[in-house]
């Protein structure tokens, strides 16, 4: 050290210490929110380029008087490049979605850590379809090809076929809402438990776009309607025949979460919570940690008498999502059942807070705060929900 001290100063190797070490330790302290990930902290890996070169040599300089360990050293060095380096030349398309073999690399960053997330992968899938015939320069017919890339599907296709294919946007967990040829959906948006759960890709999907045998890309294929006919009848409020046509569509692909999850739903609204219960711990099954499973789960059990693991449920889902209103407000419902009046109205208005225009929790907050004697902030909630619609 003190070599290095010498050759560079002691102070610029501090601060490029401190560059490459504060603002990464900091975030992580702090449990700072980091949107699309690395490119937040690109400024990081210039000094951190420098801490790792330092390091080289600072080992370097403590083993000049052995030859031995030179070479060593250099040989380590070589085997540390020669990963990454296969790595890049295996996926040139998308070589960022590396990760090094001391975190575990990609197998083990998958479901827990972002990988393609800017969707580069998609160029990839769009070369497949096209090797596979599916897309060619003389079409006839126009290809409608869903995914929650839209961007990226656009500029790989916009041009070279002239509308004959049609990107729709649809968010991975609503694709069956509008019928479609092709879906093209990335990992970026699908949650972490179902993607550990290596039920996606599922059974409807034709081929993958892999890093390293890791999923970053699924295509799907609309092998059949049933999916979209559940979705239509569902929104058409005709509950029974969404029933029908989902039953139809978790027989031929049991692994398709967004049909359990919307058969689940179809269920709540007959009030069959039995079979509720059922659809909601298959799409459990398949997505764990899914916060409508968790919440139609819960919601089933409440209706079936079983409070305790109701509430557990409701919890679950707020947890795994904060911003889940509806599940705070059924959380204060059993505690007011139970006279937990203290914890029932901290998250009646916590449910308030999430999602401002649910009256239901607006009425329980203003009884449980009555009961306590506490008119003024009653009087206060009474006239926040005077202001919905």
């Amino acid at each position: 050290v003190r070599g290095l001290v010498r050759r560079y100063g002691g102070l610029p190797l501090l601060l490029s210490l401190f560059a490459a070490v504060f603002p990464v330790a900091y975030i992580i302290v702090k449990d700072a929110i980091l949107h699309d990930g690395w490119r937040h902290l690109n400024f990081v890996y210039a000094p951190m380029v420098v801490a790792a070169v330092l390091f080289w040599l600072w080992a370097e300089e403590r083993l000049k008087s052995n030859r031995f360990g030179v070479r060593a050293l250099h040989v380590i060095l070589v085997l540390t490049l020669l990963e990454p380096a296969l790595f890049i030349a295996r996926n040139p398309g998308y070589p960022y979605v590396y990760f090094n073999m001391a975190s575990g690399g990609i197998s083990h960053a998958f479901g827990r850590f972002e990988t393609d997330y800017w969707g580069l992968s998609v160029k990839q899938a769009v070369r497949w379809m096209e090797r596979r015939g599916i897309l060619h320069e003389n079409m006839q017919d126009t290809l409608v090809v869903s995914t929650s890339f839209i961007h990226n599907l656009r500029v790989y296709t916009k041009e070279k076929y002239q509308g004959k294919v049609k990107p729709i946007y649809r968010r991975f967990n609503q694709r069956y809402e509008t019928p479609w040829d092709y879906g093209v959906y990335p990992s970026r948006y699908i949650r972490g438990g179902h993607l550990r759960n290596r039920t996606w890709p599922n059974s409807k999907s034709i081929h993958a776009v892999r890093a390293n045998g890791v999923p970053l890309t699924a295509i799907e294929q609309a092998r059949d309607d049933y999916a979209f006919r559940g979705e239509a009848a569902f929104k058409a409020k005709d509950f029974a025949g969404a029933v029908e046509w989902l039953k139809k569509e978790v027989e031929a692909y049991p692994d398709n979460e967004a049909a359990w999850e919307k058969l689940a739903m179809a269920y709540a609204n007959l009030g069959q919570a039995l079979e509720c219960l059922h659809a909601a711990e298959k799409l459990l099954e398949v997505a764990p940690e899914n916060v409508n499973g968790l919440f139609y789960r819960g919601f089933a059990r409440l209706n079936l008498g079983q409070i305790d693991q109701a509430l557990d449920d409701f919890r679950h889902a707020t947890e795994v999502n904060s911003d889940y209103g509806t599940a705070w407000y059924y959380m204060a419902l059993i505690q007011s059942q139970r006279q937990d009046y203290a914890g029932a109205t901290k998250n009646a208005l916590k449910a308030i807070e999430k999602m401002p225009k649910l009256r239901p929790a607006y009425e329980l907050a203003i009884q449980l705060l009555e009961a306590q004697g506490d008119r003024q902030r009653a009087d206060q909630v009474r006239a926040l929900l005077a202001r919905i619609q």
